[in-house]
């Protein structure tokens, strides 16, 4: 899951969730290094900024995509696995 910005008030709550749900595993590309309890399932990259990951994602398409927003990222979840498939 790509997530640019701050995360929300509830993302605590998100984790908690996820600590519950031990036998998958949850990966989270950010740039929010706020300090949170991350259960041993869920791995976080920081290696990337918004423009990194942006041109990894146009670099699987032959055409131009449009990406101008983090909010956007949603567009792109039905090629993820694609997209995402060396953290897989």
């Amino acid at each position: 899951m790509p997530y640019y910005g701050k995360f929300p008030d509830y993302f605590p709550l998100w984790l908690k969730t996820c600590s519950t749900n031990p036998t998958i595993d949850f990966i989270i590309f950010t740039d929010d290094k706020t300090q949170y309890d991350y259960p041993s399932n869920v791995k976080v990259y920081y290696e990337f900024s918004f423009d990194d990951i942006r041109k990894k994602f146009q670099s699987h398409f032959d055409f131009e995509i449009s990406l101008e927003r983090p909010y956007k990222f949603c567009d792109y979840k039905p090629a993820y696995g694609e997209l995402f498939a060396e953290y897989l």
